[in-house]
């Protein structure tokens, strides 16, 4: 295998390069290059150099936005932390103003444990085709997603159709009559737990 004579590293590559085609053209007639072919590297330098600038300004603005993304996250979880405690500091809110919200109603306020598995799922179809679903959301704290799965039929497939952070979800647009079954689970981070009891519509 022939041994590469240029660098690998593209900015020392763009040096190595840029001596090729300065030298090729001083040597031109030696070499018995035209001006055309001198002209076409010349060209397709330049495009790599700026090519190799804009890459390195794109990796420089995707770690200060990262840098950005981290900071802001850390001074929302602070104002989430503090808001969170305020509301629950107002005496009479009802429960399911902190559910909508996303806040536990009774568990602690803001910790790393994993989510509480739904319990007590509740179904009711409309006749202009809206499935209510209701469940218990337990001690589910703050960050607990609920996705949401639905089977149409007795013969149908599990499919997942959303995840909500309250603990009731209007399924539209459904078609009055047909027999649909719902299921759901919490998810927070990469745990999950296990599924509600199964409910359904037109059984």
């Amino acid at each position: 295998m022939a041994k590469k004579i240029y660098p690998s590293n593209d900015a020392e590559f763009a040096v190595w390069m840029a001596n090729l085609v300065n030298k090729a053209g001083t040597y031109k007639s030696e070499l018995k290059m035209t001006d055309a072919e001198l002209d076409e590297l010349q060209h397709k330098l330049a495009s790599f150099n700026a090519n190799v600038a804009l890459k390195q300004q794109k990796r420089d603005e995707a770690s200060a936005q990262i840098t950005r993304v981290k900071r802001d996250r850390t001074e929302l979880n602070r104002d989430v932390g503090t808001f969170n405690n305020a509301v629950k500091a107002i005496k009479g809110l009802p429960d399911h103003i902190l559910e909508e919200l996303g806040l536990s109603p009774d568990g602690p306020h803001f910790g790393g444990s994993g989510p509480v598995q739904p319990r007590e799922l509740v179904v009711t179809g409309t006749v202009d085709g809206t499935h209510r679903l209701k469940w218990r959301r337990g001690d589910s704290q703050f960050g607990t997603v609920f996705i949401i799965e639905a089977k149409t039929g007795d013969a149908g497939v599990w499919t997942m159709i959303d995840a909500v952070t309250n603990s009731s979800y209007l399924h539209r647009n459904q078609r009055p009559g047909v027999k649909i079954q719902y299921r759901v689970k919490a998810k927070r981070g990469d745990a999950e737990t296990g599924y509600t009891n199964t409910a359904g519509v037109y059984d």
